[in-house]
């Protein structure tokens, strides 16, 4: 009861805090240009020009202006946007994981991955084309991107290695970066529905679900950690 008191408060102060209204409108058409150009840059890809966004989402270079200042801060707004929730979601995951003791290593993993699996995130449209878009991004070069991607994420990917670490002492630190660096990239792939690399995999790739991308994924990055050090798979494998 007490709730619906609240809004029913707020809602009959709205009419009268113009600053409040005109707040929020600033807000509906700041999220309205981030959701168009989510769309627009996973059709077009990252080199689509901040006027074709501004036409498409049906706004001004004011607007744009005002909200954003320059494209490189439209991008960062979108990944700004959605990365600090899907790193609330990693690092609660991963606080659940590590209750206990020693924390094991598929439920880190899962605690990594399950977020950006989530099927009531990847069949949502804005958090389908935001997680293409970080695929992208992540593929990068440029210093702008790369800068990008560490700010928004470095300090969660250091949470897991730690974790990782307490987990797997017996694992040297640059062999344990090298496994993580590889779940990373095949994460990056995979998400949120599989790109297909080839004819074969083009045969089903289409009807695969997440929760069966996550099933078929896990295993195999259990299996990356649980493997012996990398000097006696060379051996092993006569790769020296």
């Amino acid at each position: 009861m007490a709730r619906s008191a609240v809004k029913t408060v707020e809602s009959k102060r709205k009419p009268n805090n113009r600053a409040g209204q005109k707040l929020e409108r600033g807000l509906k058409t700041r999220d309205n240009i981030l959701d168009v150009a989510e769309q627009v840059i996973n059709d077009e890809g990252l080199g689509v020009s901040l006027r074709r966004i501004m036409v498409v989402a049906g706004v001004n270079v004011t607007s744009i202006n005002y909200h954003f200042g320059q494209r490189d801060k439209l991008i960062e707004a979108i990944v700004e946007r959605r990365s600090n929730i899907i790193n609330e979601e990693r690092l609660a995951l991963l606080a659940k994981a590590e209750q206990r003791t020693p924390p094991s290593v598929a439920d880190i993993i899962t605690a990594y991955y399950e977020p950006s699996f989530d099927p009531k995130r990847v069949n949502d449209p804005g958090w389908r084309n935001y997680l293409r878009i970080l695929s992208r991004l992540s593929l990068e070069s440029g210093k702008f991107y790369r800068d990008l991607m560490t700010r928004y994420y470095d300090p969660v990917h250091t949470n897991f290695l730690q974790a990782l670490q307490r987990a797997l002492p017996q694992l040297p630190e640059e062999e344990l970066i090298w496994r993580y660096h590889t779940m990373q990239a095949i994460g990056v792939r995979a998400f949120p529905t599989p790109r297909p690399l080839n004819v074969n995999f083009r045969k089903f790739a289409a009807n695969v679900t997440p929760e069966e991308s996550l099933r078929n994924i896990l295993p195999l990055m259990v299996h990356l950690y649980a493997a012996p050090p990398l000097n006696e798979l060379r051996e092993r494998y006569d790769l020296n």
